[in-house]
């Protein structure tokens, strides 16, 4: 699964979240801005949920600030 981390961090608020993780082996996650801080609270949750689930921070980038919603609308 690839997401971005705004999206990463609200995990714990999806509908079957805690069974979804369970099914997951793999979670890569683009940065979004986050703190390191950020990074570890997201994660402390997804690995309570699945100890074995591998969550690879895929770090900073040039368009961090850019997200899909913005990029959808019109000019």
């Amino acid at each position: 699964l690839l997401m971005g981390h705004d999206n990463f961090a609200g995990l714990s608020t999806w509908n079957q979240a805690s069974e979804l993780m369970k099914l997951l082996s793999g979670i890569q996650v683009v940065s979004r801005q986050e703190s390191d801080a950020d990074r570890e609270r997201a994660n402390a949750w997804v690995a309570e949920q699945n100890a074995k689930l591998a969550v690879t921070f895929l770090g900073h980038h040039q368009h961090e600030d850019k997200s899909s919603t913005s990029l959808r609308r019109p000019t």
